[in-house]
């Protein structure tokens, strides 16, 4: 197994120069407000549309110079591309017959548990069975890597632990909404917001989302609009150095509180304000390392 390395890959203007180094081997999530190019990148190292500028590496050996059906990428996408005048046989072996590899799709009937649908045809399936019938399929391809794409939504708890289960140890590049589901089964998580790419400390990100909408994604109760009011002495409390001009009227999204404290994000900055009377002797709570981001 072999680490999947982008270098500079842009994509008109979606993205310029997304550079990430995800580690083989393991179950590996990418989130992202919808439109920010998840989707387009999954197919773009698929080699589904048109490489525009930058570099795709499997360990040493460039994959652009490869036709898709070459690359070490598996591609699954949202939503299932089966043949319909195929069964649910036909269609899991099609992937190794056509590559001339070896056959795993009996094993992969009976993991997930698809051997009473095995002679039924694809027009025929649920979409909860058609998105098992495809993860099937894709993990009968040999490949490095699994590129999925929100290809667990149509599937039940039960069925996404059976999933998760048979997925293994396998390096898996899962784009995923769902994090309350697949965070517990993911082993990093990274974030594609305004062009970029970065990863997250899963040991902080219940504390420390980092953005509105990640905060939003994890626990949308914790987060709620409004417009920041009372920027004075004995009642809302910010450090000094956070403004220069009073950033009263804003518009603001309280993140979360932890006791007196709460966490606000004001135009893209975040950072910690407390609503007391004796204001001006208030001291940062130690537990926030990151008092002030940006």
């Amino acid at each position: 197994m072999e680490n999947l390395t982008l270098e500079g890959v842009g994509y008109g203007q979606l993205f310029q120069n997304l550079t990430a180094e995800f580690p083989a081997g393991r179950r590996i999530g990418l989130t992202g407000p919808n439109g920010c190019g998840k989707t387009t990148l999954l197919r773009l190292l698929a080699g589904w549309i048109g490489w525009q500028s930058g570099q795709l590496r499997i360990g040493a050996q460039d994959q652009l110079t490869l036709p898709p059906e070459k690359r070490q990428l598996a591609y699954l996408p949202a939503q299932a591309n089966l043949f319909s005048h195929w069964t649910v046989r036909e269609n899991l072996a099609f992937p190794a017959r056509s590559l001339g590899s070896q056959d795993h799709s009996p094993g992969l009937l009976e993991s997930l548990e698809l051997e009473r649908l095995a002679d039924r045809k694809a027009n025929r399936l649920s979409q909860g069975e058609s998105q098992r019938v495809s993860w099937a399929r894709v993990l009968n391809r040999p490949a490095s890597w699994v590129l999925a794409d929100e290809a667990l939504s149509h599937l039940d708890g039960p069925q996404r632990h059976q999933l998760w289960q048979t997925i293994g140890p396998r390096s898996l590049l899962l784009v995923t909404h769902h994090l309350q589901q697949d965070l517990p089964w993911l082993e990093e998580l990274w974030v594609m917001e305004n062009g970029g790419l970065r990863r997250l400390d899963l040991t902080e990100l219940e504390r420390n989302p980092g953005s509105a909408w990640l905060a939003g994604q994890l626990a949308p109760e914790n987060v709620w609009p409004g417009e920041l009011l009372g920027w004075r002495p004995g009642n809302w409390w910010v450090p000094p150095e956070a403004w220069k001009d009073s950033p009263e009227g804003k518009s603001t999204r309280w993140l979360e509180r932890r006791g007196a404290l709460w966490r606000v994000e004001v135009a893209g900055r975040f950072f910690w304000v407390s609503r007391q009377q004796a204001a001006q002797n208030l001291e940062p709570d130690p537990d926030f390392s990151a008092f002030l981001e940006g």
